[in-house]
């Protein structure tokens, strides 16, 4: 599923899924988490917070739209906080390419 997120968390770890959940508690809607596998490491918070998570999604690449400036990783080779890419986050370019 291709959509506009604002955040999108790169596998269903205990990390990936702690991010989601700060991300809820912090005002974030728009949550996706992407994991290749079929499982997640606590399936009971996927279902009590309604997570969207793309089962056997391979993440091929990751574009940060949005406002500028540094977010979650805070540079060009910033690869995000706790494995997530947020807006402006500098994943991929200083300009918000793909990586």
């Amino acid at each position: 599923m291709i959509g506009v997120y604002d955040i999108v968390i790169v596998g269903g770890t205990a990390g990936g899924l702690s991010v989601a959940v700060s991300s809820l508690r912090s005002g974030l809607d728009r949550i996706r988490i992407v994991e290749s596998g079929q499982a997640v490491v606590f399936p009971e918070l996927v279902g009590e917070r309604e997570l969207d998570i793309g089962y056997g999604e391979p993440v091929v690449s990751v574009e940060a739209l949005g406002v500028g400036g540094a977010g979650y990783g805070g540079g060009a080779a910033g690869a995000g906080y706790g494995g997530a890419a947020g807006p402006g986050d500098g994943y991929g370019s200083e300009e918000g390419g793909s990586r």
